[in-house]
Order: structure tokens, then C-alpha cells, then sequence
């Protein structure tokens, strides 16, 4: 045990665990298994400008959208090839491109289900799966390497801050690809598919058409009908793969939200009032009002307070009293 990672009493005042690895050197195996980085970096992000936090502020980061892997390395890759000047001449795109650039570059890093960059960069990071590694591992393979969809994230990652790694060079071809030219091709292609998907206008790429969310109940899968009573819609969905807001989607079958937060706690521990908040609502039962009360709630981000010293009289009781 005393090989296994441990913290105690950090300088920084806060303990981070995202599902992230622990910590970069083990001296043990320990899985390897981990979500990416980027909702751990985020959420130190906003603990250092939020030193001192109270319901409010815990509030604003628990229901954060923003990642610094989206922004710095996806849409900075994409700008740092597409924006590069040939012989000290920047290159001339058509409007779709342009505007596509233009939303990466005025982007503030927020996954909004109204917004366009975060469209463009999903978009981005599937192609740019394709194109870097589809090649190597043959369909078979590639299929079982998107099954887990935090493998391909921290593998771009990694393979784009690498510019002489191996993966980048397309092995069909005679000539010797570099990262740049995968990172265009995939960027270029990108467009392409936005614009059969919607148009070329630049506008209507919002995340949420794309990004929506269905929270469903296990029997719709067999029959319709149970869906259409059972199944609690919640339409657009903010947030995305690695955003504090966990709103992941199956590379198997993009772009639809497929994880999500099972619950929302806050407490201040001066205070005897717990706030929480349930995805869709505190009953099982589909003909219940409280099936799906909470569904509006929670997509806002609001919580309801519970008062952990009295009960309220509106609180119903369910006895069960075995036959005797």
C-alpha cells in the first residue's frame, strides 16, 4: 500500500479527482483505464480563480462547459496549420472555411448547445482519428479502439503535442505525411461534412443538433410505445467529452450524449441544508409527477435545497407492512 499514490495536506489547498490518473509516475500498475485530463485542468483552472468558494461559485464550477482540450489543443492545432502563411502570404480560403476559422478564433472555449466552435472541433477530432490512425490498426482494430471513447481523446492528445510520432504518416501512400498536413486534411474534410450535414452556412452548426440528449428508460429499447410514455427528452445538450459537465457521446454513434452526471450534491457545512438535484426526478414510476420533474431543473443547473433538520409536510410516505 505503501507504493500506491497518496496526497495529504496539499500546498494548492484542494484535492482534484476527475477520474484522471492520480499521478504521472507509479512505481505500481494501477489500471490505465483513465478519463482525460481535461476536466481535471479545467477544474484547477477555476479552483485558483475561485480560491474562496462559496454555494454560488461551487455552483458556477459544477456546472462548468468549458476544457482546455477543445480549445488549446483542438481548435489551437487547427489554427496554428490552417492560419500559417506560405512564403509569408496567408492563405486564401473559401467563406465556409473562413468563417469556420473565424469561430475558432473568437471562440471564448464555452461547449453552449448554440455553439458552432464546438461543432467544428468534434467534428475535427473524429476526422482526425481517421486520418491519423484508421490506416495502422485496419478497420477491425480502429472499430475496437472507439469502443471506449476516453482512449482516442488521450491518444490525439498525446500524438498532437508529438509531431515526429510514427502514427501521423498515412502508410498507404508512398510519400512520409507529417502531423500538419493529417491535421489539415482532417480539417478540410471536416468542413466538407459539416456542410452535407447542414449547409454552408456556417450559422446553423449548432453543437446541440448534433449533441442532444434522451435520458431512456431500459424497456424502450424493445418496444416504442414504452418509449413514447417512459423516455424524458431533454433536447440540446451543453458540455462534451472532457468538460466538468460530463456529456460524452459514443464515437461508435456520435454525436448524441450518452454519459452524463447521475446526481448533483452541494453542501455547506456550516449549515444543516443540503442542495441536490436528481437528472430526471425522484420516482420510478412513469405515471408519477416526480418522474420527470426535475429534468428542466437539472439541464439549468439549478438545485433544490433539503433541510436536514425537519421534514417537510409536503413530503409523501411510502409504508410497506408485510401480511402478516
Amino acid at each position: 500500500t505503501r507504493s500506491l499514490p497518496s496526497l495529504s495536506n496539499p500546498d494548492e489547498g484542494f484535492i482534484i479527482s476527475a477520474n484522471n490518473p492520480s499521478t504521472i509516475h507509479r512505481t505500481i500498475p494501477h489500471s490505465n483505464n483513465w478519463e482525460p485530463s481535461g476536466r481535471a485542468e479545467r477544474l484547477r483552472q477555476l479552483l485558483q480563480l475561485y480560491p474562496k468558494l462559496d454555494l454560488a461559485r461551487a455552483k458556477q464550477v459544477m456546472t462548468d462547459v468549458s476544457s482546455p482540450f477543445e480549445k488549446y489543443i483542438l481548435a489551437g492545432n487547427i489554427l496554428r496549420v490552417m492560419r500559417a502563411k506560405q512564403n509569408n502570404i496567408a492563405t486564401k480560403y473559401n467563406n465556409t472555411t473562413e468563417e469556420a476559422l473565424q469561430y475558432l478564433e473568437n471562440w471564448d472555449g464555452k461547449q453552449s448547445e448554440i455553439d458552432v466552435a464546438t461543432t467544428i472541433c468534434n467534428v475535427f477530432l473524429l476526422r482526425l482519428c481517421v486520418d491519423a490512425i484508421s490506416d495502422d490498426l485496419g478497420a477491425e482494430l480502429f472499430n475496437e479502439y472507439l469502443y471506449i471513447n476516453n482512449v482516442p481523446v488521450r491518444t490525439m492528445s498525446n500524438m498532437l503535442r508529438d509531431e515526429n510520432n510514427i502514427l501521423w504518416d498515412d502508410i498507404r501512400t508512398p510519400q512520409i505525411e507529417s502531423r500538419d498536413t493529417i491535421i489539415r486534411r482532417a480539417f478540410v474534410e471536416s468542413i466538407h461534412e459539416l456542410t452535407k450535414m447542414f449547409s454552408s452556412d456556417t450559422r446553423g452548426w449548432n453543437w446541440g443538433k448534433l449533441h442532444s440528449l434522451t435520458y431512456r428508460h431500459p424497456f424502450s429499447q424493445a418496444s416504442d410505445v414504452v418509449g413514447n410514455i417512459a423516455d424524458i427528452p431533454s433536447g440540446y445538450a451543453a458540455g462534451g467529452l472532457t468538460t466538468v459537465v460530463q456529456a460524452s457521446y459514443s464515437f461508435w454513434k456520435p454525436f448524441a450524449q450518452r454519459v452524463g452526471p447521475s446526481m448533483r450534491m452541494l453542501t455547506d457545512m456550516k449549515t444543516n441544508i443540503m442542495y441536490a438535484i436528481l437528472p430526471t426526478g425522484n420516482s420510478g414510476n412513469i405515471y408519477s409527477p416526480h418522474y420527470g420533474d426535475m429534468a428542466a431543473l437539472f439541464k439549468r443547473g439549478e438545485l433544490i435545497p433539503v433541510s436536514l433538520d425537519s421534514r417537510s409536510e409536503s413530503w409523501k410516505t411510502l409504508k410497506l407492512i408485510p401480511k402478516e
